[in-house]
């Protein structure tokens, strides 16, 4: 049996469309060109459309998952009165974010602040209470992985606090954006959730290195952002990076029927797969999103454990990520075959029966 990759992010569809490769094929056969402006303002007005249904936003483009987090951060600071940021406790938003937290670097002169949990295992929102003009940088796929649908309230409490405070929202959507929880971001899923920055990038260019940030008009106008777009890397929005996120979102929105029906198709099977497998397993409970699904194990699990059900998955040929905490996370393409879903659920379930 040839693995089967659950840890790829970036692969939104195994198969990308037969018009998108050629177009990438002419390019390769030219020296690719840096900083494409065309194309690129082509993926601004794209990503303009797709991200309609939490507003209106303007777009700066950058590298990877890591740099559009971190330059949201900077950004905010340097065009906001904030003087503090707010994040879940250990939760990875990239290496510099990381490394602020553990003390190692001084990325930011923001005081960095956390939410924590309650006695009920709920978020404490006391610290944002009390706070004015601060940075939220939240997880929506995190939060929907740890509390299910409850989620939804949680943002829109979120959205609410940060209306009443003058707290600045970032989304990163980096795992959870462009289709693979069936909608564009799974910040659509709270309705009223409007984030003032949404960040993405594994899957836009389908396996390319490109990511972006997104900033609200009413918070930072499209005419504001210019000055970040003057300097880049040299491999910061190459053309080739531009053509398979402007063509791969254009064949989206002229495929929306098929390509969406597919999503439920995927939904559906993922859904059959956990009903028939793991229903009646206590320490175990799943979240669920076009092809996101995510474990949540019980907290009294050993890691070590948990880490030999990892090593058992990867000799079963199902190559899934790191436990995050009790989480795992399993990323379907959308045009997976269903029996590779089935085959996939049953080596999980036959690992759970041998170590659980």
């Amino acid at each position: 049996m040839e693995n089967i990759y659950m840890d790829d992010w970036n692969k939104v569809v195994f198969r990308p469309p037969k018009s998108l490769v050629s177009n990438s094929m002419e390019l390769l056969k030219q020296s690719i060109r840096y900083h494409d402006d065309v194309r690129y303002e082509e993926l601004k007005d794209n990503l303009r459309d797709w991200l309609l249904p939490l507003g209106e936003y303007g777009t700066v483009g950058y590298l990877s998952g890591s740099q559009a987090i971190e330059r949201a951060i900077i950004i905010t600071r340097d065009n906001s009165s904030c003087q503090k940021l707010f994040k879940m406790r250990g939760v990875y938003h990239g290496l510099n974010v990381q490394q602020w937290e553990k003390g190692e670097t001084a990325f930011s002169d923001l005081a960095l602040c956390f939410l924590d949990f309650e006695a009920d295992g709920y978020l404490d929102f006391s610290g944002l209470l009390s706070a004015e003009k601060a940075i939220i940088l939240l997880e929506p796929l995190l939060l929907y992985a740890l509390y299910g649908e409850q989620a939804s309230y949680i943002l829109q409490r979120v959205q609410q606090i940060a209306e009443e405070r003058q707290h600045i929202i970032i989304a990163d959507e980096v795992r959870s954006g462009v289709f693979k929880t069936g909608c564009f971001t799974l910040s659509e899923r709270a309705e009223g959730f409007n984030p003032h920055i949404v960040c993405f990038s594994k899957g836009l260019s389908l396996g390319v290195a490109l990511s972006v940030t997104c900033f609200r008009e009413n918070f930072l106008p499209s005419s504001g952002l210019k000055m970040y777009d003057i300097i880049k890397s040299n491999l910061t929005l190459s053309s080739l990076a531009l053509q398979r996120a402007v063509d791969f979102l254009q064949y989206v929105q002229n495929n929306k029927n098929s390509f969406f029906s597919r999503i439920r198709i995927l939904e559906a099977a993922i859904k059959q797969e956990i009903t028939n497998n793991f229903g009646y397993r206590p320490y175990l409970s799943t979240f669920l999103a076009g092809g996101t699904c995510v474990f949540r194990f019980d907290a009294g699990i050993r890691v070590s454990k948990l880490r030999a059900f990892r090593a058992l998955l990867l000799s079963s040929g199902i190559i899934v990520r790191h436990f995050e905490g009790h989480l795992l996370y399993l990323n379907f393409p959308v045009d997976i075959e269903i029996e590779q879903i089935q085959i996939t659920f049953h080596i999980i379930a036959s690992v759970m029966d041998q170590l659980f």
